[in-house]
């Protein structure tokens, strides 16, 4: 499920933890960050913008974007650098999908954001990548819910993760 989907299992009950995207505000959950993933605009290979190293967000106001889901943290990262308003006119259309978004941006209808391990493991040459001036990132932490039993498993696997995250900062 999406970020948002987990942490409400988590609220309820049905799993004890989870890697998350988004950032909570619920004062029974506690999270640590385990990493910061930069973002990059994608476009098709035939875009105006894809002939450029680096762009700011405000030369892609008049674009077609191709928005992930609204619970997503990209879009909420998008959120903080356009208004309301103005992503209501410049969205194209919205999906959960990565794959999908891709196929939208590689046929030329929208251009989107995404992680730049994504782009740069599965869409190097599918697809153009442009950094942001900007510089966005995608916090990706690890979920719990505070003062909730977790089995000796979960709390190996917890202390596992962050220590492992930890050492490749």
């Amino acid at each position: 499920g999406n970020s948002a989907q987990l942490l409400e299992k988590m609220g309820s009950g049905e799993i004890d933890l989870c890697v998350t995207d988004a950032s909570c505000n619920d004062e029974s959950i506690e999270s640590w960050k385990i990493f910061e993933e930069p973002l990059v605009l994608i476009t098709s290979k035939d875009h105006p913008l894809a002939r450029k190293s680096q762009v700011s967000f405000s030369e892609t106001k008049k674009e077609k974007w191709i928005f992930f889901s609204e619970e997503t943290g990209i879009f909420k990262i998008l959120e903080s650098y356009f208004p309301k308003e103005s992503m209501k006119h410049c969205g194209f259309c919205q999906s959960s999908q990565w794959d999908f978004v891709v196929e939208m941006v590689s046929d030329g209808l929208g251009i989107s954001l995404i992680p730049q391990s994504l782009y740069q493991r599965y869409l190097t040459g599918r697809v153009a990548g442009i950094s942001i001036k900007e510089n966005p990132s995608l916090s990706i932490s690890l979920a719990s819910k505070k003062q909730r039993y977790l089995s000796h498993a979960a709390k190996q696997w917890l202390e596992f993760s962050k220590n492992y995250f930890s050492q490749l900062k």
